[in-house]
């Protein structure tokens, strides 16, 4: 089996099951890519209703790691071209964009991975976007120069219990002082006696904290928020008696 695209530039390229061959435009170079692993240019026809609240990108049952890497760099790449450089820059027709990195601990070994977030940070302002990194500790901005310096672009750290070896870090990346601390390491309560929905809220640039207590909505929210699978079943075997 064997396909022939042309591209609007001139570029064109056909390949078999197996075989990728490259040709440029009004020259004689050729270049032939063997391998039978499964590529994008990153421009696609995926359709998506862009009136949705809510789009999803789910990468986490992709286990082998040569194809998470490619694939974090295609989703980055399309995240960009057809979420952030298509909200305007003009603030009175831009929408309020956020852009969500869940574990995002996992990707930012990747250094493609990396130095796309380092990016947005920097020019996600422009684009009205607000880019949320989401990692089990502040410190783990720590492991590399490109995540240090996303770290001096961020203005404010939404903070859960940390572990006790994680404090002197995060008094020295936040401004909080000893007590607040303190208070950060034992947010949630203790495995006897937890506290759910507590968090602090960090305002950098005024150096402000304030520590929340969200509502914990139990009958609707227990499933997402408990992690116990036993404690699980008896609240679904509850509900199903109900």
């Amino acid at each position: 089996m064997q396909n022939h695209t042309q591209l609007p530039t001139g570029l064109s390229f056909s390949y078999e099951t197996e075989r990728l061959i490259l040709r440029l435009p009004s020259t004689d170079y050729l270049r032939e890519i063997h391998g039978s692993q499964a590529y994008l240019d990153c421009q696609s026809t995926l359709s998506i209703d862009m009136s949705l609240p809510f789009h999803n990108f789910d990468l986490s049952q992709i286990t082998d790691e040569t194809e998470r890497i490619n694939m974090i760099m295609v989703v980055q790449s399309y995240i960009e071209e057809n979420f952030i450089k298509k909200n305007s820059t003009n603030t009175n027709k831009a929408k309020k964009l956020i852009v969500s990195t869940d574990e995002a601990h996992r990707i930012l070994k990747f250094e493609g991975a990396r130095m796309f977030e380092n990016a947005l940070y920097r020019v996600a302002r422009k684009r009205h976007t607000a880019p949320w990194l989401i990692l089990q500790s502040v410190k783990d901005f720590a492991k590399y120069q490109d995540t240090e310096e996303i770290l001096k672009s961020t203005e404010t750290f939404m903070l859960f219990r940390h572990n006790y070896l994680d404090g002197q870090y995060i008094k020295d990346t936040t401004n909080l002082n000893q007590s607040q601390v303190d208070t950060v390491l034992n947010l949630g309560g203790t495995s006897e006696a937890k506290k759910y929905g507590e968090l602090c809220l960090v305002d950098i640039p005024t150096k402000r904290a304030v520590f929340i207590q969200a509502d914990y909505l139990k009958d609707s929210e227990f499933d997402v928020v408990e992690t116990d699978v036993e404690k699980i079943a008896e609240h679904a075997r509850m509900k199903q008696g109900a």
